[in-house]
């Protein structure tokens, strides 16, 4: 029989049934009175072919007597199980339980104490969606195949049946029946291998540490082994498990990736965990992730040419491996004991990873730009009434699929982590992160448990505003008025729920460490208070001119501003502000514009202040805040005047910065460069930069390094604007012609950015096409859909192949028609529409109706800010 059905989530279940009585499946979670203490896992994979077999064994826990074990499965088909208890072993009846579960009853109910079930089974393994254990071609040969794995969050069930939740977390043994010339490797060390007939091996792996089911890898095909060297304090040894071939492009990765793991062991004060690190070089982005002793990282992150190792490649690679290891602490060796504290683990991760890519390299000062882009991502998201709390309910697989939100459970528990640390002082954070990793390692955790860690090192206040932030939705702002008055020098503090769309009432109140920062005829000063109420005073020892009201940009808050406040902190912008307050002011202004409590104009008047700032990242907030006009939604004359600003602010400096990257330069060159050459481009219709662009996008094409490595995506996106079908068909062409996903992918992407009807057509028609894999084609939508001539037709184009795209899709890549959608558009009639159209179809994707109706409110708000702001942007506009 084959159990089938969507993904559900839901715990092991015993019923107390006789063995020839209705069995009742279990509900989403219920107690574990029946629980695995071991799994023994045997498969026969053999890549090449759709199909695999295999069986697994499982020790069992039983607190009390009970008619039937239950099991997750999905599209799985149950060949036969047995159960063995109290010295003998019986068939056990196949109960299905559609969509996920199956149940497993004895003869007799299995009695309190120990017993074993054996199931075997057969499946199929995925080729189209790169999840549960699923297979990919690297050529076109009949052994070209390969097979990995990808089973977060509950997808371990599409491969065996299993209890399937992170709580269940145990020892596993696996052997894999493979081909002889091929690799088998999983989580633990291979403990032996023994030649078995019709030219096949089993492949024994020694048994793993506890591991929850979604953690459970390994990887079949005929792989080529790079050495990697050795790392960290016990000389782990590191291997790259790549496709055959492509060893030379890990050079990079092999660089790097023994010092990650020393950065990460001395952070923890705690050696590698897991004995190897074996990186399964996986075929897509898709997949990255932290499979203890066998990290899986995407084919485009990891396989560099040596000729094409630029700044942006480089970083991704190492901040990516940084983050998936940094789960080997936060994650795997502390597992989080239900989906509503996976933000224990994302949280953290996202908030070592910038640290530890700083230290990696720290002429990148990758911090300085990446922690002011997550905290202003987590507060455009947690700035909606829909916004979601970090620590969000799982009680549904809704509620599973929206506990990986990537603003909320990532980027603003991440913000929230940088807060504390610098409130309390790197040491001491660090002391209590290392306190709570130990306590509870090669265990499960809650946030009561990582909670009572910050109380217990660093005291009641600092656990306290961490549950403020983690309990409710939601980014407070925060005013800090300077009084005079009185002979006594003062601050008055407020506090209040931040809402993009327009200020409103909200009983909502944090704990917030405010820090502030003023400087006045008395001199200047600083200090931090603990903002518990709606508002508070604090005084001050001398009166002064202005205030910075979060130092270093590290408070998760927003700040308001004044008119008043702002021409006070102008005269002394460059010199008194370090560059993360000139970028976070930046945000806070823009956000009040939005908003509407800080009028258009005079966020309009800092643009000249920001764009003549020496530092990059300062310069590209001062270009940010001239799409404050919204150039997509501009009538044609406002558009044409939108260019001629973007010429004469940015013009002569984008003349400046080249083609490819100067010996010495900042390396937030390496974004800037292209994000000014593509303004002059696009929006300036400098067609001098165009041709050039078509010149160097022919030369790439025939030569991979005619072009900087960080410059070809943007130099193919601007030869398109030249609207070339010639260039249209030679992408087209060459995009036929490699096999390297990434550049295929690149290629076929660049196709959505040409606007002529009918070559953006012919972009589109590729995607419901047999000729192109979809994950390679979405590009082209991706891109076209928020272009302001394209994205009308290209939304008709999606409501009609809507069915035929998302069958194709997992879940979390069709959540992007619901939570991306939207935004491509900024007016009622068209809100209206995606909504009429997306609504109902979102009761039938997992995590879709959230997703949509965070995007729609997005939509309303650039409505009411459009609307509300027309009269500046017209005003400032006129200009030029």
């Amino acid at each position: 029989m084959r159990i089938a059905g969507l993904v559900v989530v839901s715990l092991i279940a015993v019923t107390s049934l006789g063995a020839d009585a209705p069995l009742t499946p279990p509900p989403f979670r219920l107690p574990t009175s029946v629980r695995p203490t071991k799994y023994a896992l045997d498969l026969k994979v053999v890549p090449a072919q759709p199909t695999y077999s295999g069986s697994v064994t499982i020790d069992l826990a039983i607190d009390a007597p009970a008619a039937a074990v239950w099991l997750h499965a999905v599209d799985l088909a149950i060949d036969g199980a047995e159960v063995r208890a109290g010295g003998t072993t019986s068939a056990a009846r196949v109960v299905p339980a559609p969509p996920d579960l199956v149940g497993f009853a004895p003869v007799r109910p299995l009695a309190a104490g120990k017993a074993q079930l054996v199931v075997r089974f057969h499946g199929k393994m995925d080729s189209e969606k790169s999840r549960g254990l699923y297979r990919v071609s690297e050529g076109a040969g009949p052994d070209d195949w390969y097979a990995y794995t990808f089973f977060e969050p509950i997808d371990a069930r599409r491969t065996f049946p299993c209890f399937d939740e992170p709580s269940f977390k145990v020892p596993w043994n696996i052997t894999l029946h493979v081909k002889k010339s091929h690799v088998a490797l999983g989580n633990a060390a291979v403990a032996s291998e023994k030649d078995e007939p019709d030219g096949m091996k089993a492949v024994t792996l020694a048994e793993s540490r506890p591991l929850p089911s979604y953690l459970v890898a390994f990887v079949v095909g005929p792989f080529d082994l790079v050495d990697g060297g050795k790392g960290g304090r016990a000389n782990t040894p590191i291997r790259f498990i790549v496709p055959r071939g492509r060893g030379g492009e890990t050079r990079y990765a092999r660089e790097v990736t023994g010092r990650i793991v020393k950065l990460l062991e001395d952070h923890f004060d705690m050696a590698y965990p897991f004995g190897k690190l074996d990186v399964a070089v996986v075929p897509r982005f898709w997949g990255t992730m932290e499979h203890p002793g066998i990290v899986a990282l995407g084919q485009p992150l990891t396989l560099i040419k040596p000729t094409e190792e630029g700044l942006h490649r480089k970083q991704a690679y190492a901040n990516t491996a940084i983050h998936e290891l940094a789960h080997y602490w936060f994650g795997d060796v502390v597992t989080c004991k239900w989906w509503d504290d996976v933000w224990l683990n994302e949280s953290l991760g996202t908030w070592l990873d910038t640290k530890i890519t700083d230290q990696l390299e720290p002429s990148w000062k990758f911090a300085l730009g990446r922690d002011g882009q997550i905290t202003s991502s987590a507060m455009g998201t947690d700035g909606q009434p829909t916004a979601q709390k970090i620590r969000l309910p799982v009680t549904t697989n809704d509620a599973i699929q929206n506990s990986f939100d990537n603003d909320i459970t990532y980027f603003k528990g991440a913000s929230m982590l940088r807060m504390l640390e610098s409130w309390v002082g790197h040491d001491k954070f660090r002391g209590a992160i290392r306190k709570y990793i130990r306590a509870h390692q090669w265990g499960n955790a809650d946030e009561v448990d990582f909670l009572a860690a910050l109380k217990s090192e660093l005291g009641a206040p600092v656990a306290e505003v961490m549950a403020s932030f983690v309990e409710q939705p939601g980014v407070p702002i925060v005013s800090v008025e300077p009084r005079c008055d009185g002979g006594k020098p003062r601050a008055v503090l407020t506090q209040k729920r931040f809402f993009t769309a327009g200020d409103r009432p909200s009983p909502a109140r944090w704990k917030i460490p405010v820090c502030m920062r003023w400087g006045g005829d008395g001199g200047g000063g600083q200090m931090c208070t603990l903002l518990e109420q709606a508002s508070a005073e604090v005084a001050l020892p001398s009166c002064p001119k202005w205030v910075m009201p979060n130092v270093e940009a590290a408070g998760y808050y927003h700040s308001r501003y004044d008119g008043r406040a702002l021409a006070a902190l102008e005269p002394v912008f460059a010199s008194s502000l370090t560059v993360r307050e000139r970028v976070m002011m930046a945000a806070d202004v823009a956000a009040e514009a939005e908003q509407g409590t800080l009028p258009l104009g005079d966020a309009f008047k800092l643009v000249p202040s920001f764009l003549r700032d020496e530092d990059l990242r300062v310069f590209d907030k001062g270009v940010s805040l001239l799409f404050l006009t919204n150039p997509r939604e501009l009538g044609d004359s406002e558009r044409a005047a939108f260019g001629r600003a973007v010429v004469k602010l940015v013009g002569a400096r984008a003349r400046t910065v080249g083609w490819a990257p100067k010996d010495g330069e900042d390396p937030a060159m390496a974004s800037v460069r292209p994000m000014l050459l593509s303004l002059v481009a696009r929006y300036g219709g400098d067609s001098s930069v165009i041709a050039e662009a078509r010149a160097l996008a022919d030369k790439w094409i025939a030569d991979r390094k005619a072009v900087a490595p960080d410059m070809v995506q943007p130099v193919l996106m601007m030869a398109a604007y030249g609207e070339d079908p010639k260039l249209f068909d030679r992408l087209v062409a060459e995009a036929r012609k490699v096999s390297d996903r990434r550049e295929r992918t690149l290629l076929l992407g660049t196709l959505g950015v040409f606007r002529s009807p009918s070559l953006s057509q012919r972009a589109l028609a590729l995607l419901p096409g047999k000729e192109f894999d979809l994950r390679d084609t979405m590009q082209i939508a991706y891109r076209s859909i928020y272009d302001r001539v394209n994205r009308e037709t290209t939304w008709s184009f999606l409501k009609k192949h809507f069915d035929a795209l998302t069958a194709k899709m997992r879940e979390d890549e069709a959540m992007w028609f619901f939570g991306g959608v939207p935004n491509a558009f900024c007016d009622e009639k068209h809100r209206k529409d995606v909504d009429a159209f997306l609504t109902p179809r979102a009761k039938t994707h997992t995590g879709a109706p959230h997703a949509l109706e965070d995007a729609l409110e997005s939509a309303r708000t650039c409505e009411l800010a459009l609307a509300r702001n027309r009269p500046a942007i017209s005003a400032f506009l006129k200009q030029f």
